[in-house]
């Protein structure tokens, strides 16, 4: 072997390194995006499009912002000074969740390697290297790769503080779980868990760092505290205040048993079929979860007895089961913090191989993931809609005309900032209980819920006054419209208006009642 590489070996085993490289360049697809089989360059939508509007404002309106979002502020912020050292194109955008996505392979290597040694560690990390569900977010403009490095960090730094009960590993775990829960609020779900494993440990009397342990709850309650201020929909909890429904109802009324289902099966086959309804597809999904469960529980089986395994067992399934008891909403996204132990576990149950069943397992675990990995750059067809920005800013910078008005939406407005470079006046209307709410704080505060009324046709009256063209962005089915569900935007403008064209995102497509985007452009008789 040559020196260097002997050098490198002796510090990195060799596999790890090959492995980070595979995962390196298997991440390179979600640079791009598949829709519908045809393949564009990265296209951002409504969530992206937020964390970019967040981080282009200064570190003071970043942090305030934040507090309007179901998300904290540390991704906005780092994302803020990324983008002042990087830029601010698609390209440089995306590459700051892709090295968190790329960090975390030798982050679980290091994780398996702490409970199960090194060739678990990287058995763990070719499993993470090529996990459908990982890969997809690789260049999501979100918190949710970050998150993932995070909750490995916590569960290496809780190892070693339950092992040696050294007070330093307490308070790195004390500030990686702070860390955690200024990236994602679902972070409090992982660290409460982490918690009620060491009260199970405390019972049976294997935990003795009791005061130790309380110290670090103190403390990382207190470094928290600021995120109960900082959030600024407490009153969406409850109905009122012009809301069609509670924040609560819309957060915790969807995870269900098949839920539960889907994600083992996603964990480990992607998320392309899962959202397909056939029966076939729903059928095969609960198959897959039900295999990916059983192969974790005889993980955990096969090393019981051993408090590792246990840990990992209680944060993979434990985790699952608060988010279906709670009914919380079911996305991927969200439930990923979870993979890393799951992926551990896994792991646990290839080491011990011997001889040719090795290479066998591995190969076979390899071709099961890589298959799958064809679907991650596929944008599932229902979600499909939301990636119109690109596409119709394009259409309206050829077609659009002198005086023309382009009329957008919350949504559509913090969208269109990124693509469109036309001429046309843009306005944005948003309707709020007889009045345009302009102002972003407050844009932000009732994005998702604010519904047109009759009041606001005069608001629409005036912003469109003197314009004799008006371009404006709806939903069909109309019932899905963000902001118009029962048509009065549309009924008014046909009243008023001709329309003369109507564009649709995805365009041609076959199945009548499927989501779509329609970019309407309406003239004066």
């Amino acid at each position: 072997m040559h020196p260097r590489l002997r050098a490198i070996g002796g510090k990195i085993p060799l596999a790890m390194f090959i492995v980070v490289t595979a995962a390196f360049v298997v991440r390179l697809a979600m640079f791009m995006t598949n829709i519908g089989g045809v393949i564009f360059g990265k296209i951002l939508w409504y969530d992206e499009a937020y964390s970019v509007f967040f981080a282009e404002h200064s570190l003071a309106e970043v942090i305030r912002f934040s507090g309007l979002d179901t998300t904290p502020p540390l991704f906005a912020v780092l994302l803020h000074f990324w983008t002042k050292a990087a830029g601010g194109s698609v390209l440089a955008l995306s590459f700051f969740p892709f090295i968190f996505s790329v960090a975390a392979i030798p982050l679980v290597y290091l994780l398996a390697k702490e409970f199960f040694g090194a060739r678990a560690g990287w058995l763990a990390a070719l499993l993470v290297a090529l996990n459908p569900l990982h890969v997809k977010f690789a260049t999501e403009i979100r918190t949710y790769s970050l998150i993932f490095c995070l909750a490995v960090l916590s569960l290496i730094f809780l190892r070693r503080f339950m092992d040696k009960r050294r007070t330093r590993d307490g308070l790195w775990w004390a500030a990686v779980s702070v860390l955690g829960m200024y990236a994602h609020y679902t972070f409090l779900f992982f660290f409460v868990l982490e918690d009620l494993y060491i009260l199970a440990e405390m019972s049976v009397g294997r935990f003795k760092a009791v005061r130790k342990w309380l110290w670090l709850q103190a403390a990382t309650a207190a470094a928290c505290l600021p995120l109960v201020f900082l959030f600024q929909r407490w009153s969406d909890l409850v109905y009122g205040g012009g809301a069609g429904n509670s924040y609560f109802s819309r957060a915790f009324g969807h995870g269900t048993p098949l839920s539960f289902l889907n994600y083992f099966a996603a964990l480990f086959f992607g998320e392309r079929r899962f959202y397909a309804e056939t029966w076939f597809w729903a059928i095969v999904s609960l198959g897959l979860g039900v295999l990916v469960i059983a192969w974790l529980a005889a993980a955990a089986w096969q090393r019981r007895g051993d408090r590792g395994a246990a840990l990992l067992a209680f944060m993979t399934f434990g985790g699952i089961v608060v988010f279906m008891a709670a009914g919380f909403i079911y996305d991927p996204r969200y439930y990923l913090i979870f993979v890393a132990p799951a992926v551990v576990l896994a792991a646990s149950s290839l080491a011990p191989a011997r001889g040719w069943r090795l290479p066998a397992a591995v190969a076979a675990v390899v071709l099961c993931l890589f298959m799958p990995l064809t679907g991650a750059l596929e944008v599932t067809p229902a979600l499909t809609f939301k990636y119109y920005a690109p596409y119709f800013a394009e259409k309206l910078e050829v077609q659009e005309q002198s005086g023309d008005l382009l009329l957008l939406d919350h949504f559509s407005d913090t969208l269109f900032r990124l693509y469109y470079r036309g001429r046309s006046e843009t306005k944005v209307f948003f309707p709020m209980r007889g009045r345009n709410a302009t102002d972003m704080f407050e844009r932000f505060r009732y994005f998702d819920y604010d519904l047109m009324a009759p009041a606001d046709t005069a608001t629409l009256a005036g912003l469109t006054a003197g314009h004799d063209r008006v371009w404006t962005i709806d939903y069909y089915p109309q019932r899905t419209s963000l902001q118009d569900p029962t048509g009065l935007k549309r009924r008014w403008f046909s009243e008023n208006y001709l329309l003369k064209q109507a564009i649709e995102f995805p365009p041609g497509g076959e199945e009548p009642e499927a989501q779509k985007t329609l970019l309407l452009l309406y003239e004066k008789e």
